[in-house]
């Protein structure tokens, strides 16, 4: 499966449910490895690869939407990552959850591609 047939030929409801179906698939064909029953292991790799693409895609799906909104739009889902980035730290710190340090990487991400799509609006207003 190629990116560019993603992007192409599913909408957000079938992107989201070849996303669930594959995630799935890698759980069984990881639980066949564990049993040594599954002949082609490079079909786990393949199988996560796919996830990745379709987790690409709609990301730039999200960013495009995001682009798309005012600056007074984006500000209540700046507080609102902000919010759960306070969240994940906490969680992360009290290590009373399987919440990572990594998932708190990837909110400040997600929070500075926010910050720039936020400044370009601001600017060219």
């Amino acid at each position: 499966m190629k990116a560019k047939n993603i992007r192409s030929e599913w909408s957000a409801e079938e992107l989201a449910a070849h996303l669930n179906g594959e995630r799935q698939r890698v759980f069984n064909l990881l639980v066949q490895r564990q049993a040594q029953q599954l002949e082609n292991t490079a079909e786990v790799h393949r199988t996560r690869r796919d996830i990745a693409r379709m987790l690409t895609v709609a990301r730039e799906r999200e960013l495009a939407r995001l682009r798309g909104l005012g600056p007074q739009d984006l500000r209540p889902v700046m507080a609102q990552l902000e919010a759960k980035l306070c969240e994940t730290v906490r969680l992360a710190r009290d290590r009373s959850s399987d919440v990572s340090k990594g998932e708190a990487k990837a909110l400040k991400r997600q929070i500075g591609r926010l910050r720039g799509i936020l400044k370009e609006k601001e600017s060219a207003s």
